[in-house]
């Protein structure tokens, strides 16, 4: 039941197609729910080191107060 879920806020907050399905098999499969999905893309998206890895896999950066990808103004 939380595959979906899991399938679904990892699309939501990283932008990538192949780690949300990454997460939703290791949710699905027994014994993988060991491996820290969201946690790995985390460190993907935010470390300069891991840059290659955010271009090969397709993970979004969003900065604070951007919606839709347009930076959000305040009137």
């Amino acid at each position: 039941m939380w595959a979906p879920f899991a399938g679904f806020l990892l699309q939501y907050l990283f932008g990538s197609w192949l780690v949300s399905s990454l997460g939703t098999m290791e949710e699905l499969l027994p014994f993988t729910d060991i491996l820290p999905t969201a946690t790995l893309a985390w460190a993907i998206c935010h470390l300069e080191c891991l840059r290659f890895l955010r271009l090969l896999l397709g993970v979004q950066r969003h900065t604070p107060g951007e919606v839709d990808g347009e930076q959000a103004h305040e009137d």
